[in-house]
């Protein structure tokens, strides 16, 4: 059963370091509140912390050159609850080269599996700028929506998933059928028709009338050249075959009559020599070929746009499927409960009151709160890494303590502070004492301006006191930017013959 921590400013946190980075020999007891700063120039070691907290967290220190430079090896050590509020004191031994974790409960007993460990806290280690960057590739954004979907109900999530699957196979089937129909869109403009062809296929039937006449005028005059060939060596036969004189005068007389009948039936075409008939014919053969060629090309045509059409139809319906998936999935995100209202996922991109969360168009400090928010749900132990609040104002850090109060949650965040040479650690309460005493020393400049009476103006200070508490009530942790804390940042005639 898991154990509820009453209140996490009661939790004692105790972090020992031995030769870890910049860390060589430090130790804290961290108590009493619910952001830790990790406050101090760069190169002092905060990174350093809040890397070997992560580590702790998850089992896993990938950090290069562990070890701080001159030695062979390190520990850490660090009791902090896990996801059941249970006290785990988690040992790190490390050289550059390797870690080792081991996990002990409450009860003394020892874990050194890896993965039991990662049990223990089930914790997902993520900050605004791995988050942000989540934003700019595919996977990322995939890793993003996963993180949300942990707010889920098991089983609306498994019903989130399956709709995500038949989404994204609705969408593979689309761009394949999008591809068919471009193809077939290619297909119809490879095979177009122009008017030209449509009005040389209604020719058709006068090129093959032309085409038989032609090959008839062919047989006529070859039947002529023969029987003229024969009539020129008559004479000669006559003078040697003078028994066969009469006959032959007969046969002449017969060829004579039959040259002159297949003489008219050609008169039309009597000045053409057989080369331009034989060209005729060859030019008239190309025009029934040509047609033959449009006859096909208008089938493929046919074809090509019922696919296309079919296609095309098929695109719509898988697009209103798509969107049909895309509006239950943004209904179920829409419905639950959520630590972020207005979350959606167009095109696979996060967004939040229809911004896609990326830098362009989240402002990072939002951005901090927003994850802290979704984090703070995700995450079912107390300790939380946060990242860099120097990007936060004083409203802002105001606003992430009170995520951190309502969710019982320890955060841990890192910010450059230059006056500083070295690394501490402070609680949020001790920074808005701080930035009450500013406020404080502020009200002592305007007092000990100077008067016209030598006698204190005791009503003007207790205004400015006044004033002062107004800007920073410390049972409220509200602190004002004056405290000096972060920053925000056809032809023509009829009759005329085709060829």
């Amino acid at each position: 059963m898991t154990k509820l921590i009453d209140s996490t400013k009661e939790v004692e946190i105790p972090v020992i370091f031995h030769n870890y980075k910049l860390l060589k020999d430090r130790e804290f007891v961290l108590k009493g509140s619910n952001i830790y700063f990790i406050q101090g120039p760069n190169g002092v070691g905060k990174t350093s912390f809040l890397k070997a907290l992560t580590g702790c967290l998850t089992a896993k220190d990938d950090t290069p050159e562990k070890v701080s430079r001159g030695e062979e090896d390190g520990y850490l050590e660090m009791t902090i609850p896990s996801a059941t509020g249970e006290e785990i004191t988690i040992q790190h031994e490390f050289t550059n080269e390797k870690s080792k974790f081991i996990a002990i409960d409450s009860h003394g007993n020892k874990i050194s599996n890896v993965t039991d460990i990662r049990k223990l806290f089930n914790y997902t280690p993520i900050n605004v700028s791995e988050f942000f960057a989540m934003s700019k590739s595919v996977e990322g954004r995939r890793k993003q929506r996963d993180i949300i979907l942990k707010l889920l109900p098991e089983k609306t999530r498994e019903e989130f998933n399956q709709l995500d699957l038949q989404e994204q196979h609705y969408y593979n089937t689309r761009t394949q059928v999008n591809a068919d129909y471009k193809t077939a869109n290619a297909n119809v403009m490879s095979v177009a028709v122009s008017d030209e062809d449509i009005n040389l296929i209604e020719k058709e039937s006068e090129a093959e009338r032309l085409i038989t006449k032609y090959r008839s005028v062919m047989e006529v005059l070859r039947q002529i050249r023969t029987i003229q060939d024969f009539t020129e060596g008559v004479p000669t036969e006559i003078k040697t075959l003078e028994i066969r004189l009469e006959e032959m005068k007969k046969n002449l007389q017969i060829n004579t009559d039959q040259i002159a009948k297949l003489t008219e039936s050609i008169k039309d075409v009597a000045t053409l020599s057989p080369a331009e008939i034989e060209e005729k014919l060859l030019k008239g053969k190309s025009i029934i070929q040509k047609i033959a060629d449009i006859k096909a090309k208008l089938n493929l045509q046919t074809g090509a746009k019922e696919k296309e059409m079919v296609l095309a139809r098929q695109a719509e319906e898988l697009t209103k499927d798509i969107e049909s998936c895309r509006k239950r999935k943004a209904d179920m995100i829409s419905n639950s409960e959520l630590p972020v209202n207005n979350i959606s996922f167009d095109d696979g991109y996060l967004s939040i009151d229809g911004f896609q969360f990326d830098e362009a168009q989240v402002c990072e400090s939002d951005a901090v709160l927003i994850l802290a928010n979704i984090l703070a749900k995700i995450n079912p132990g107390p300790i939380q890494v946060i990242g860099d609040a120097s990007i936060l104002d004083n409203d802002k850090l105001q606003r992430l303590n009170e995520i951190a109060e309502a969710n019982n949650k320890i955060m841990f965040v890192d910010e450059v502070v230059r006056s500083s040479s070295e690394m501490v650690i402070v609680g949020y309460e001790d920074i808005a004492v701080d930035a009450l005493n500013k406020s404080m020393e502020l009200v002592s400049k305007v007092a000990k301006k100077p008067k016209k009476s030598n006698t204190p103006n005791l009503d003007a200070i207790d205004a400015h006191y006044e004033e002062a508490k107004e800007q920073f009530d410390p049972t409220l942790g509200k602190l004002d930017d004056s405290a000096g804390i972060g920053s925000a940042t056809s032809d023509d005639s009829e009759d005329k013959p085709l060829f």
